[in-house]
């Protein structure tokens, strides 16, 4: 342990630590020679609780022994007092002691040889068992009531009673069968990543975390203790003259008050502020900007005296490898009540990163009351967008009362209104669905991506029909009023945007709103247009390639995955076009020379796909080709979205089938990889309103998901059969990433004049590519 580097961080501030112990810990014996370090030592635990009714520590090391009743009662004495830090010492490296010591409400476990770090306990933070409640709550909340409450409950109870040869997944198990015998297996596959994390952020052997020699630097600056790490930046928004609203919870402003807010990419996490870690190495060169996005609230740039903006984004600043200057904006809040500031972090112009505070306004003669919190979890963020291609050249970010559009990291136009305008478009959405069924029923496929006869020029007329009328009811005609001009405008610069033959790279930001974006017209059309009147160019998916933001995968997952491709098919053999999938499947995997590629065995049924589900054989790439049917919006209120289901029959209304719920019971805790999902069935990419999108947001979220492709529509066998061929060839065969592969099947459809293949979209960062690491 760097014994100077405590001293400098402590600033010559007495630092007191009780030590039940007869065999004194090697970080404590080392403190000896720092004056304003006292340390006092006590034989047993009993001793111990005596002593602190009477004084105050800065920190108790507790001695591990086989009484945990007594352990908890000493924890529990301390935790009365205004101790900060509480430590198990114990020689017992298992799961269960280490979750036992976490919650009887202690900060770290420690074994008594190792050279621990005391920079997690000079400063408060969020106590362990607090943030099990936390991200219990946030994680079980989806299972109602109060789950995460009797989980922790339960989970208590068999700890407390737990066996040497108890497992930390027994005890899981356990708690989750109490709690709920029907959903047992998804609680506990719910709960078990969480404690996981937990336990190794818990355990106070951190040779590379802070006082190390080895990847990591330490310095005092400005009171506040600052973290150096040559391979990670920081993420840092903070009100840096008001630190206590981030300190504090609530996080309380008053309204129409301004405060100075800043953010910067930094080599430290500050502790006033919110901080999440990006990996330096790939953010070095690249053209970084911030954007600020306010409900109930407005934000001031630097130098502008006068205007305030619910939208703001900064100029471009160049990543070194300090991170970037601070950006200083002026934040002022609205009216009392709720308020939200969503920040986003623009690589070579695509959102990467993202974090949003939520605030309270309170009135200026209001009492702010607030409580100490130790500690807030920064939201997690992907850094899966920042390598080649990187970012975005247009970016849509459309909410329910606003929408601003950035183009080459700049912002190009921002405004709000009053109205919710999504409730407005679900009706013609709803509509635009159900002709959309009806054409690909109408429209026969002929040889490979073709269309029979004259239909390509009857479906391009009536696509780009459905297509004009959607984009109206969104930027020009409204329900009961013509759009705000603002609308039109933004519009028409989108219009002017794109290029058929190199479309550019648009990200799609939207809340709400459940639109098949890739048949969005912007050309002028009249009501009885014919085929020559079409302009395939004013399609949104021809002269743009469009992903769409959704929850991010994993941090640590990049697009570019390496040359170890593991397929893994769901066909559902009695599907129209099945056994011709199965008989595609069947050449490339006796075709396939690359060792890194494997087709593994296919599931027909959902038999056999519960029976891979349940197992924990790790698959790269999920290619899904049956029907997929999602509930019902009409009857929302006594359906759910996990009632959608995945059916393996000749039609929608076979009994074979898999609902979503079914497939989260089924989906062990933890896969050995993040899939691909290709989804290439009827509407698995449709959304409403009401119900979201079931599909693409179960795969995800629920199955992890780095990326997901599915459909805005039904889909003919026949064509989804070629494009299916078509994707897996380029992704398994070519390897290109997902962006390249559909461009590549649109464009050879639209050459025979087929167009439906626009109903095709990808969620989540679209250059995933499974290639050799550069």
């Amino acid at each position: 342990m760097d014994v100077r580097a405590l001293e400098d961080a402590l600033g010559g501030r007495p630092f007191t630590i009780l030590s039940v112990t007869d065999e004194s810990p090697t970080a404590l014996a080392a403190l000896r020679t720092l004056g304003n370090v006292q340390i006092q030592l006590v034989g047993s635990n009993a001793e111990a609780a005596a002593l602190v009714g009477v004084r105050d520590f800065n920190l108790v090391v507790v001695n591990e022994e086989d009484d945990w009743d007594q352990v908890r009662d000493l924890i529990g004495r301390v935790r009365a007092g205004t101790t900060a830090s509480i430590v198990v010492q114990g020689d017992r490296a298992g799961r269960i002691d280490r979750l036992r010591a976490v919650l009887a409400g202690a900060d770290s476990y420690v074994e008594p040889g190792d050279d621990w770090s005391f920079q997690p306990l000079l400063e408060s933070g969020e106590r362990p068992d607090e943030k099990l409640q936390r991200l219990l709550g946030r994680r079980l909340a989806r299972f109602g009531g109060q789950v995460a409450d009797e989980m922790i409950s339960q989970i208590q109870e068999h700890v407390a009673t737990a066996g040497d040869n108890t497992s930390l997944g027994d005890v899981v198990r356990m708690a989750a069968g109490e709690v709920s015998i029907g959903r047992a297996r998804p609680i506990a596959a719910a709960t078990m990543p969480v404690i996981r994390r937990l336990l190794a952020d818990t355990t106070l052997s951190w040779p590379d975390a802070v006082f190390s020699n080895v990847g990591s630097h330490y310095r005092p600056k400005g009171g506040d203790l600052e973290i150096l790490r040559p391979d990670e930046l920081y993420w840092n928004i903070r009100f840096p003259e008001h630190a206590d609203i981030l300190r504090t919870q609530p996080h309380v402003v008053v309204g129409g008050r301004e405060y100075p807010l800043q953010t910067a990419l930094e080599r430290t996490a500050w502790l006033d502020g919110l901080s999440t870690s990006v990996s330096a190495e790939q953010l070095q060169g690249k053209k970084i900007v911030y954007a600020f996005n306010a409900t109930n609230g407005s934000f001031k740039l630097p130098g502008d005296s006068q205007d305030w903006h619910q939208v703001v984004m900064s100029a471009e600043f160049q990543c070194t490898e300090e991170g970037t200057a601070p950006l200083d904006v002026s934040y002022r809040a609205g009216h009392v009540g709720e308020a939200r500031i969503e920040a986003l972090l623009l690589v070579d112009g695509g959102s990467v990163a993202r974090q949003t505070i939520e605030l309270e306004v309170r009135g200026a003669k209001e009492r702010l009351e607030r409580r100490r919190t130790r500690g807030r979890g920064s939201l997690p963020i992907s850094i899966a967008a920042i390598t080649e291609p990187a970012g975005a050249d247009v970016g849509l970010h459309l909410e329910p009362q606003s929408a601003w559009l950035w183009a080459d990291g700049r912002l190009q136009s921002r405004f709000v209104w009053s109205q919710d305008l999504p409730r407005q478009v679900d009706p013609v959405a709803r509509q635009a669905y159900r002709e959309l069924r009806g054409l690909s029923e109408k429209f026969a496929a002929g040889t490979g991506l073709a269309l029979l006869g004259q239909d390509g020029d009857d479906a391009l007329v009536a696509l780009a029909m459905i297509g004009s009328r959607l984009h109206q009811r969104v930027f020009t005609t409204w329900t009961d009023r013509p759009a705000p001009a603002k609308m039109q405008q933004l519009a028409d610069d989108l219009s002017r945007l794109g290029d058929r033959e190199h479309p550019p790279l648009m990200q799609l930001v939207t809340s709400g709103y459940s639109l098949p974006w890739g048949i969005l017209y912007d050309r002028p059309l009249k009501k009885n247009a014919g085929v020559k009147e079409v302009d395939p160019a004013g399609f949104w998916g021809m002269r743009f390639d469009i992903y769409r933001d959704v929850v991010p995968a994993p941090v640590g997952i990049l697009p570019r995955r390496g040359r170890r491709c593991r397929l893994k098919p769901i066909v559902g053999d009695t599907v129209p076009r099945g056994r011709q999938q199965l008989a595609f499947i069947e050449e490339m995997a006796q075709a396939l020379k690359d060792p890194e590629s494997v087709v593994q065995d296919p599931s027909r049924s959902p038999k056999e796909v519960r029976a891979w589900a349940e197992t924990d054989e790790p698959s790269d790439l999920l290619y899904l080709y049956c029907h997929a049917v999602p509930v019902d919006p009409a009857t929302v209120d006594i359906a759910k979205p996990d009632k959608s289901s995945l059916v393996f029959g000749p039609t929608e209304q076979s009994r074979s089938r898999i609902t979503l719920s079914q497939l989260r019971r089924w989906w062990t805790p933890v896969r050995p990889a993040n899939p691909v999902v290709i989804l290439n069935a009827c509407a698995s990419g449709q959304g409403d309103v009401l119900t979201g999108a079931p599909f693409v947001d179960f795969f995800t979220e629920q199955w992890g998901a780095q990326a997901f492709i599915g459909t805005d529509w039904p889909v003919q066998a026949a064509i989804a059969d070629a494009i299916g061929r078509k994707l897996l060839s380029e992704v398994c065969d070519h390897r290109v990433s997902l962006r390249t592969a559909l461009r590549s099947a649109i464009n050879d459809a639209a050459a025979q004049g087929n167009y439906f293949p626009l109903m095709y979209a990808i969620y989540g960062p679209n250059n995933v590519q499974f290639c050799a690491s550069s």
